[in-house]
């Protein structure tokens, strides 16, 4: 029994089985939900199709970020693969390193925006408005860690080269004997 607004609500539960026959509510009607009396309840109903609904919403939600993903992906790949040659044709590694770059921090930069919006999105047709926000700060924070990782994993690999560098020039010049008594000053 639910108690709703002042008004007493009884569910019927309906099994699918033999005995079904005997156990029919007093009109003829089996499984009906019966409030007050013989009316039915309409807020269960309603409740119901407004269920329905969202889920059907949040399968179009989440069926337009797929396919946004994969159009954003398709492109970011398409304009990669087009700006991969240049420093093939020209000779020129430096500035083909600029070009990845730049490519990377519009990528990056888009990415940040997506995850938050597909996020917010999301939440939203789940939870509503607090969904949103929840949905919202996930989408970002995920983002950001996810570029900060790549950072950090970046520096260290940079530092871990230089750290080998500088060990093998001091090795080099400590081997070459650079002083004024052996000659071999150039």
């Amino acid at each position: 029994m639910f108690y709703k607004q002042n008004k007493q609500v009884f569910e019927i539960i309906v099994r699918k089985d033999n005995t079904s026959i005997q156990n029919k509510s007093s009109d003829g009607v089996k499984g009906k939900s019966v409030q007050s009396g013989a009316m039915v309840n309409q807020s269960n109903i309603d409740e119901d199709s407004n269920v329905s609904a969202m889920f059907k919403s949040t399968k179009k939600v989440v069926a337009t970020l797929g396919i946004t993903s994969v159009v954003k992906q398709s492109a970011f790949t398409a304009l990669n693969f087009y700006v991969s040659s240049f420093g093939t044709k020209n000779g020129d590694q430096s500035l083909q390193n600029q070009i990845n770059r730049q490519v990377e921090v519009v990528s990056d930069t888009v990415n940040v925006l997506t995850s938050t919006i597909s996020g917010g999105v999301t939440g939203a047709a789940t939870a509503g408005v607090i969904g949103a926000v929840v949905g919202t700060l996930t989408g970002f924070a995920s983002s950001m860690l996810s570029i900060g990782a790549r950072q950090y994993e970046r520096q260290r690999s940079y530092d871990t080269t230089m750290f080998k560098e500088n060990n093998a020039i001091e090795y080099n010049r400590m081997r070459a004997g650079l002083n004024d008594t052996n000659g071999r000053s150039r």
